[in-house]
């Protein structure tokens, strides 16, 4: 169960650096497309917001597997 809880913390670490990635393209896209900066933050603003909870979610299931057993 600990390499299962290791390999999904992961693969939401690497969602939360894809996502965190892919906001200044995202924004760049609807500016490009006649936006407004400012409203093309606002728009794209879940894309931040996914990444700090993919981030907490990674780490809460890396410091879950890495707890002692019960005994």
């Amino acid at each position: 169960m600990k390499r299962w809880g290791d390999m999904l913390a992961w693969v939401f670490f690497g969602f939360a650096v894809l996502s965190l990635a892919a906001w200044p393209l995202m924004v760049w896209w609807h500016v490009t497309t006649g936006t407004p900066a400012v409203p093309a933050m606002l728009e794209t603003l879940p894309y931040p917001l996914g990444a700090i909870f993919f981030w907490i979610v990674a780490r809460g299931l890396k410091l879950s597997t890495s707890l002692p057993p019960r005994t």
